[in-house]
Formats: structure tokens, sequence, C-alpha cells
């Protein structure tokens, strides 16, 4: 009785065994037959390129300027009355009289130093946080344009955005030292660079009134 069952238990285990070959062979023939087609898509975004033609970064890089040069200014009318003085001490004999020189000397030193580290600190703060604004704009517009484009992976790079940028030392020699993902070739359709530029310049343009015309994307830039 024992070796009877024993046999069964062998010929349902010898069953089963052919029963999944034989499924296994059919999927693998039909998957041979019929092969998944890929689906993953991928961008990429030259994000220089982008942060350097977007119309808020370039309105802002001249809003920078006009404030550099304003500063400038005031420290340069405070070197200018700084020197005057200083002429005026050189020829000056009564003592009070260059006590107070000297005085005001220092205090309009004292004055071009707070200035100026005045200006390092907003313009640094300014910057910081509009490249941090500018990098979460192009970020959600790169979600907009992946989900309506069927994107599954959208990474950004840096290159240069003229070929000879992108050909330049000054170019070349990070990209050799850079640790991340740096494409050596893409086609060209994955570069939606164009695109969310055209994107964010369009939004901007729109909710400020600008009449300056979107050149629309061809593919990349």
């Amino acid at each position: 009785m024992k070796r009877t069952v024993t046999y069964a238990a062998g010929v349902l285990m010898l069953g089963v065994a052919v029963y999944a070959g034989t499924r296994l062979w059919a999927q693998n023939t039909a998957g041979a037959a019929r092969p998944a087609a890929p689906t993953t898509r991928i961008g990429l975004i030259n994000l220089p390129y982008v942060i350097k033609n977007y119309d808020k970064y370039k309105n802002f890089i001249k809003q920078m300027q006009d404030e550099e040069k304003g500063y400038a200014e005031q420290i340069k009318t405070k070197k200018e009355s700084q020197e005057r003085k200083g002429k005026e001490l050189q020829s000056t004999v009564d003592a009070a009289k260059k006590d107070t020189l000297e005085t005001e000397i220092k205090n309009l030193q004292r004055d071009i130093e707070d200035l100026a580290a005045k200006a390092r600190r907003e313009m640094n703060k300014k910057g910081t946080d509009m490249m941090v604004l500018v990098y979460k704009e192009i970020r959600d517009a790169a979600w907009r344009h992946a989900q309506s484009n069927n994107f599954d992976v959208v990474m950004h790079f840096s290159d240069g955005t003229t070929p000879e940028e992108m050909n330049s030392p000054q170019a070349i020699v990070p990209k050799m030292q850079a640790g991340g993902c740096i494409p050596l070739y893409w086609n060209p359709a994955l570069d939606i660079s164009g695109h969310v530029l055209y994107a964010l310049n369009a939004s901007y343009r729109a909710a400020t009134g600008t009449t300056t015309p979107a050149s629309t994307p061809a593919g990349s830039h």
C-alpha cells in the first residue's frame, strides 16, 4: 500500500512538472512570437540653456546689474569725498580741524566697507533665492511636459548653449571630472529643453503682459 501511495505521488508530481513545463514553453513561445515593445520614454534638459534663455531670469540679471551699479555709484561718491578730505587734511595746519577730518575720513572708510558688505550680502541672497525659484519652476514645467507627452523619466544635464561653448575647455573639463550621468550621445528628439523653455517664457509673458513672442520650439533648442 505504501509503495502504491508513493508511486501515485510520483506520477502526480510528474504530471505537475509536465503541465508546468508545457505552460512555460507555451508562454516562452508566445513571448518570442510577440516581443513586448519598449515603452520607456526619457527626456533630457540642458539646464544652463533653459536658465540662460528664461525671460524671468534674464530680467532678474538685468535688475541685479542695475542694483550693483547703484551700489557702485554710492561707493564711488563716498570714495571721492574721502579723497577730497584727504587732500584737505594734507593742507590743514589747524590741529582741531585735522582731528575732525581724520574722523570723517575714518567714518567714510567704514561706510564704504559696510556698503560693500551689504551689497555682497543682498546680491548673494537674491541670487540664491532666484536660482532656487527658477529650478523649482523648471522642475514643475518638466513635470507638466512629461505628463502631457508620456515621458517616464526627465533628467537634466549641464552643457554649453552654443557649439563653441560645448567644445570649450571650460565645458569639457568639468564633464570629464563629473561623477554624474553625462550623455555622450542622445537622440535630439529626447532633448526637451526647448519645450520647457517655451512653456516657461509663455507663462511668464502671460503673467507679466509682455508682448515679445515666444519662439516655437522645434523639438529641441
